[in-house]
């Protein structure tokens, strides 16, 4: 998935597809870049998402005080669903997984529940009240239920029943405005903090009813919450430098209990979980280690690294055996870890960049990174035959590369930059990467999303529309004929 636009303006509005074939004879092929949809909204786009089924979009304008459900029609065109209305500044707007379900929170107090029925038609389900600003609203991963905080020191939890209907299934009380509640991957425990640094744990008893199990403090307001993949650890990170993470973990009767050395004795800065939960990443000024879970739940140390500049993120690839880590200090570089078939981890390389690095993201394949950089570059990495990483491709904007991303089936890379233009990158029929497409806007886009099914892209921007593309292969003209169409969108 990928994220585009905030700060941009579509030129033109193509109605018409573009064509060109590619001059490579190894390479010959030629697609449509088409508009299949056209949001307007009063003012900026700050929120613009696809549903998991890809059958729907949602927006949002914080200021035009509206979100729009889209869905696409039997001849392929995306049209307006539903428009949910708020009375002052909407501050989150979420799909849940199934696409069956919209909520949008607010600073007018209320967040708002809307529910697709059997027919496609989208209709208000429930209205969540707080008696303060409303700062978000997110689903559970199964969709069952709604987490929402407030300034009014409380966050609700809101259950779906067996009809659909929803209704409250739990208060979390604070003493301060809260300020973060996230579900556990399995949808069992609801993590939430106050902007004094309490964190309380909640879990959903044999009723359905939400209850808390246990209440910790921080020094500090909290800047994360992680929750491991297995939904078995809580790791809290604060602003305090002498005290900044704390990790929670869940013995086999369903009890939390604060865990200290579980990754040796060092304090942390950051810590990151594979996906399968099998490894742990922990930095700090000095070291980036790696440990491996045991099978009595304790952790093994395999491997370590020094480091003395800044680690400003750090991810594990999808498939759990490459680590990144992205460093913003005298040097502007991603470093690799990778493990080995005995299952030590050790470095892999590096790339350089010119200037800081804004995101670098491994692709769902786990075969590919793509960097985007204040330098003007977005770079595209690959497995060279000794399992290092190398540079295999550089996209050029005339201007900062805010971000980039991977398709859902890693085969295309979108850019976004400070020169106004999206650029569309595909593998040709060599396993080598080229320009394919570029999009050019009135602003900056910093926002942009593959659909789940890898042929559409979505747009949204400050002109106040988000835009719905739709990228067609077809039969190559000869070699080096090219056709070539006029608007704000170029194939290259």
């Amino acid at each position: 998935m990928i994220r585009f636009c905030t700060k941009s303006v579509i030129v033109a509005v193509l109605t018409a597809a573009f064509s060109v074939s590619h001059t490579s004879a190894a390479s010959a092929q030629s697609f449509d870049l088409v508009q299949k949809g056209h949001i307007n909204h009063q003012y900026s786009v700050n929120y613009a998402d696809f549903s998991f089924d890809g059958k729907h979009v949602l927006t949002a304008s914080a200021v035009g005080l509206q979100a729009k459900i889209w869905g696409q029609d039997d001849n392929g065109i995306w049209t307006e669903k539903a428009t949910i209305p708020h009375e002052e500044t909407i501050t989150s707007a979420v799909i849940s997984t199934d696409g069956r379900h919209v909520v949008t929170a607010s600073k007018d107090n209320t967040a708002k529940i809307w529910g697709m029925d059997e027919s496609g038609n989208w209709m208000e389900k429930a209205t969540v009240n707080h008696e303060g600003e409303i700062s978000s609203a997110v689903f559970s991963p199964d969709g069952q239920y709604v987490v929402t905080t407030s300034d009014d020191c409380k966050a609700q939890i809101w259950g779906m029943d067996e009809s659909a209907n929803w209704s409250e299934k739990g208060v979390i009380s604070y003493e301060d405005c809260v300020n973060k509640a996230q579900f556990s991957p399995n949808s069992k425990y609801v993590v939430a903090a106050d902007d004094t640094g309490n964190v309380k744990i909640c879990a959903k008893d044999e009723n359905g009813k939400w209850v808390e199990k246990i209440t910790f403090a921080h020094q500090a307001i909290l800047t994360s919450i992680k929750i491991s993949p297995d939904s078995r650890y809580v790791v809290t990170q604060d602003l305090d430098n002498d005290d900044q993470v704390k990790i929670l973990s869940q013995d086999n009767s369903g009890n939390w209990s604060e865990t200290t050395n579980l990754f040796g004795t060092d304090k942390y800065s950051q810590i990151e979980f594979s996906s399968d939960t099998l490894y742990v990443l922990t930095v700090n000024e000095e070291k980036v280690k790696v440990w491996e879970q045991n099978g009595d739940g304790t952790w093994t140390e395999k491997g370590c690294i020094a480091q003395s500049d800044e680690i400003t993120s750090v991810m594990f690839s999808f498939d759990s055996r490459h680590v990144l880590l992205v460093i913003n200090g005298s040097e502007h570089m991603v470093q690799f870890l990778g493990r080995d078939d005995a299952g030590t981890w050790e470095a892999k390389g590096s790339i350089v960049h010119r200037d800081a690095i804004n995101t670098a993201i491994f692709s769902r394949d786990s075969q590919r990174v793509v960097t985007a950089s204040e330098d003007n570059t977005a770079k595209i990495l690959g497995l060279d035959n000794s399992g290092s990483w190398a540079e295999t491709f550089s996209i050029s904007h005339e201007g900062c590369v805010h971000s980039a991303s991977f398709s859902p089936d890693s085969q295309r890379v979108v850019t976004s930059g400070e020169d106004n233009t999206t650029k569309i990158c595909v593998k040709d029929d060599r396993g080598q990467w080229i320009e394919q497409a570029s999009v050019s806007h009135g602003g900056v886009c910093s926002t942009v999303m593959f659909s789940p099914d890898n042929e559409h892209v979505l747009t949204a921007c400050t002109d106040s529309t988000a835009q719905i593309w739709m990228l067609i292969s077809k039969k190559s003209p000869p070699i080096n004929s090219i056709q070539k169409k006029s608007g704000a969108c170029t194939i290259l």
